[in-house]
């Protein structure tokens, strides 16, 4: 006969260990990770009492249902925990403790996620595909390889050829050129970073009021996430920036990735869907007015869906 029936068996609390989700939970809200490391842990505690209620059976489980809550928090799905502490027939039950993700928190999650990219930043061109669906719904695509010591090459719809081969510059946003080695030297602080778009916006001579100029700071941030080969703390700090906008909606499921509502002026609202898992932004589209009416943002009006990738290949 077991002597020490109430005493956990010895492989628990390594298995605990493994189902708990990796360091990038820091980055969400702390008071979110309060509430559900209590919450964990309360019942963690009550298992480890030699008075404690529930049979043995049902405590595996219970580490596997916690667990899922954790991952699903981090992860950014709406995630329902419920305790019995009695079993499959006990008669008390802990009530659901529900954690649902907000805009921010997607945003907070690509941010975490582009910091920790140790990879896929290797290759001879930096490769951008962008299908942009216009006012009158037609498909539009176009392309662009840069190489790192800034030559360029075109191509587009119109002109099925590969144009190009000379310097260019890219574009943090509309207004502001840059190369590769300058966004390796911008700052990875989002603060800061919004400060320098500021700045750089300020001095690039285009005239400008208060709802122009935070058009053009927004449309820096979002370059820096989409379609340049930002470093990973750049990418992360943009990613930050964008987190801090005042109005901010998680939309839902959308285009194989999340949907965010960003309200970025007074007038202005952009769509971004982002792949948190990947710190993708997959596609975007901008909007004019409270209403949502289609209009010109950055980017010009209509959905614009993106793909990028360092390649060693350029089209002939």
């Amino acid at each position: 006969m077991n002597q020490h029936p109430n005493r956990p068996d010895s492989y628990e609390p390594a298995e605990l260990a493994r189902l708990l989700p990796g360091p990038t939970e820091r980055d969400l809200p702390g008071d979110r990770h309060q509430q559900l490391q209590e919450f964990v842990m309360s019942h963690i505690q009550q298992d480890l009492r030699p008075d404690a209620k529930a049979p043995r059976r049902a405590t595996k489980p219970r580490l596997a249902v916690l667990a899922a809550g954790l991952t699903a928090v981090v992860a950014g799905a709406v995630a329902v925990v419920a305790v019995g502490n009695g079993g499959l027939g006990g008669a008390e039950t802990t009530p659901a403790v529900a954690y649902e993700q907000t805009g921010r928190d997607i945003l907070l999650v690509a941010a975490t996620t582009a910091a920790a990219r140790t990879s896929g930043d290797s290759g001879t061109y930096w490769h951008v595909t962008t299908d942009s669906t216009d006012e009158s719904g037609g498909p539009f695509r176009t392309e662009s390889w840069t190489a790192r010591d800034g030559r360029a090459w075109h191509r587009s719809t119109e002109n099925g050829a590969v144009e190009g081969g000379t310097v260019a510059p890219l574009r943090v946003g509309r207004v502001i050129e840059a190369d590769i080695a300058q966004l390796e030297q911008l700052p990875t602080d989002p603060a800061a970073l919004t400060r320098w778009i500021a700045d750089a916006v300020a001095r690039s001579g285009v005239d400008q009021d208060a709802e122009l100029r935070d058009h053009l700071v927004f449309d820096g941030l979002l370059a820096l996430v989409s379609v340049l080969p930002s470093p990973a703390a750049v990418r992360s700090a943009a990613f930050r920036a964008l987190s801090e906008y005042p109005n901010i909606e998680n939309a839902g499921p959308a285009g194989g990735g999340q949907a965010v509502l960003v309200t970025y002026s007074q007038r202005a609202v952009a769509k971004l869907i982002v792949h948190p898992e990947t710190s993708q932004l997959l596609e975007q589209a901008f909007y004019e007015s409270a209403d949502a009416a289609k209009g010109d943002g950055p980017g010009g009006p209509g959905s614009h869906k993106i793909t990028t990738e360092w390649t060693d290949t350029l089209p002939g």
